[in-house]
């Protein structure tokens, strides 16, 4: 396993290549006047996460997991995600995934998809919740 997204385990079938990302702090910033603007802190920010992610699904599957990365952005559903090495990085919420279909088979699916994945931290989902999360373990 490289990473775990919530139900979806990046392994052969939905192969990880590579992933990044970063948490910028957001300063307020205040006009005075005749000095530089004073920045005023405002916390931590949001981590974001971009996965790059690639499906063969002819030889290993895969269409499964994209599918439910799918429905938990859709759903807006925060997921933990775990990291290959069992460190769990928190809680994400899915912004975007992107797919880019190359050499399509008979039925109009790529042989092979690259898919990105963005993400963005969240705090720990509320008890209502849960139901709808543990549907995409299904």
């Amino acid at each position: 396993m490289l990473m775990m997204i919530g139900p979806v385990m990046c392994d052969i079938a939905l192969n990880l290549g590579a992933h990044g990302g970063g948490r910028p702090i957001p300063f307020a910033s205040h006009d005075v006047l005749g000095v530089e603007p004073v920045l005023e802190d405002m916390g931590p920010g949001n981590a974001v996460l971009n996965l790059q992610i690639t499906i063969h699904p002819e030889h290993f599957g895969g269409l499964g997991g994209l599918e439910a990365l799918k429905i938990a952005r859709d759903q807006m559903l925060p997921l933990p995600v775990i990291r290959g090495d069992f460190t769990p990085l928190g809680w994400f919420v899915i912004e975007d995934v992107e797919e880019d279909h190359a050499t399509l088979n008979g039925g109009g699916v790529g042989r092979e998809i690259t898919v990105k994945v963005s993400l963005r931290s969240a705090g720990s989902p509320s008890a209502g919740l849960a139901p709808s999360i543990f549907r995409l373990f299904q």
